[in-house]
This record gives structure tokens, sequence and C-alpha cells, in this order.
């Protein structure tokens, strides 16, 4: 039921804007906190979580 609401009712994802989006943390490492944090609905949060695992590896890529 909670689920429905925040689907009809609840904030929109900063990426396509449609509802239901949930607050979450993001994979980076900001030295301001509220920079690590981010509203999207669940694709664009799979997107999200995929950009920044490549990201990532292609940090750590360069340190070796």
């Amino acid at each position: 039921m909670r689920r429905l609401f925040n689907w009809i009712f609840g904030p929109r994802c900063e990426c396509c804007k449609r509802r239901g989006a949930v607050r979450q943390r993001q994979n980076t490492a900001y030295v301001d906190d509220r920079l690590n944090w981010v509203t999207l609905c669940e694709p664009c949060a799979e997107e999200n979580a995929e950009y920044w695992v490549d990201m990532w590896a292609d940090y750590y890529s360069g340190l070796l």
C-alpha cells in the first residue's frame, strides 16, 4: 500500500521526473554529504548504480 501511495503522490525522479522516486545514497564519496544522495525511480537508480561502478573502475584502473 505504501509503495502505491508513493507511486501516486511521492517525489519525482531527478532524471526522468516520474513519480514514486526514493531518496537514496549513491556510490560516491563527495566531501559534502548532501551531494552523495539522489532521488531516483528504480530504473534510473539501476542506471545510476551501473554508472558509478564504471566510474570507480576507471578511477582505480588509473591508480595502478
